[in-house]
């Protein structure tokens, strides 16, 4: 559930490219939002899953958003953790194809937020950008 509640107005004056529309939204629709919000109690890791199903299968295809199963996830954090054991200093994250973030919160998690300087990715589309962005600030308590 989003802890966030009051702060949805504030966040139309971020710098943040997933949020360019927020400030286009009128007081009412902010209010409905803020209302759904708190009907809810999905975690970020089921927002992180359903949002993948909300993608029509055309538009899949056409920007080629595959998402990476459990399996792989859990590989590909295992892959940090040793890197990270070979290294002294923060290390930067970087996933060029983010979707809704579940690969580098994986490896977040396995890590610890201490270790990690920066986090970088790429989402074309808005939504799964959305929910990576607000996994990504939730775990790094940001």
């Amino acid at each position: 559930m989003l802890e966030y509640d009051d702060d949805l107005k504030s966040l139309a004056n971020w710098n943040a490219p997933v949020l360019p529309n927020l400030s286009k939204l009128e007081s009412n629709e902010i209010k409905f939002i803020e209302s759904e919000i708190r009907k809810t109690n999905l975690s970020i890791k089921e927002c992180q899953v359903r949002v993948q199903k909300l993608i029509p299968q055309e538009k899949r295809k056409k920007f080629a958003a595959y998402y990476t199963i459990e399996q792989g996830i859990k590989l590909m954090a295992s892959v940090v953790r040793e890197f990270l054991h070979s290294r002294r200093e923060k290390i930067v994250l970087a996933d060029p194809f983010l979707g809704s973030g579940s690969t580098l919160t994986a490896a977040i998690e396995k890590i610890g937020t201490k270790n990690v300087q920066k986090v970088w990715g790429i989402e074309h589309l808005p939504l799964p950008a959305l929910v990576a962005y607000a996994s990504l600030l939730h775990l790094m308590k940001i």
